[in-house]
């Protein structure tokens, strides 16, 4: 088990997408080609919201402990933000076999469904490749095996 520091654990390798903010977000959901999708992932609870194509560099973060939502925001490192809606759908489009291992939470798109703040996450059971829905964000305690995408903007084009 890896131990709390002040850094997270970022062994796994930087990877890039791109958001491509023109597209439906129908088909940017579509594009992951999911088993199974939460019927409260919707573009009304879960927006995206932008113009032209941006590109970003990924990386998914571990602490090894429990973390409240807000200890993650802190501790992702200078310059990378927790990743939103759209930048968890490109990365579980581009790399579809990511979650097969471990969740994957994105805690930068908090909505409030049926009155929980609620993010969306990748996960895998029994084989099959999940986008899910999860309370959290504010007050939540994530378990040691949480893995948290964190991003950081490359260029933008439009």
């Amino acid at each position: 088990m890896v131990q709390a520091t002040s850094d997270a654990d970022t062994r796994l390798e930087l990877r890039t997408i791109a958001v491509d903010y023109n597209d439906l977000p129908e088909r940017i959901i579509g594009s992951g080609q999911y088993d199974w999708i939460d019927p409260d992932v919707r573009p009304y609870f879960f927006p995206v919201v932008g113009l032209g194509i941006e590109l970003f560099e990924t990386k998914i973060v571990h602490f090894g402990c429990e973390m409240l939502s807000e200890a993650v925001d802190r501790a992702i490192g200078y310059d990378w933000i927790l990743a939103r809606t759209e930048h968890l759908l490109a990365f579980g489009a581009k790399y579809p076999d990511e979650q097969r291992g471990h969740r994957i939470i994105e805690l930068g798109s908090v909505k409030i469904i049926s009155f929980c703040p609620s993010v969306l996450y990748l996960s895998d059971s029994f084989g099959k490749r999940l986008l899910g829905v999860n309370e959290g964000r504010h007050h939540q305690v994530w378990k040691p095996g949480a893995r948290f995408l964190a991003v950081r903007r490359l260029a933008s084009s439009t």
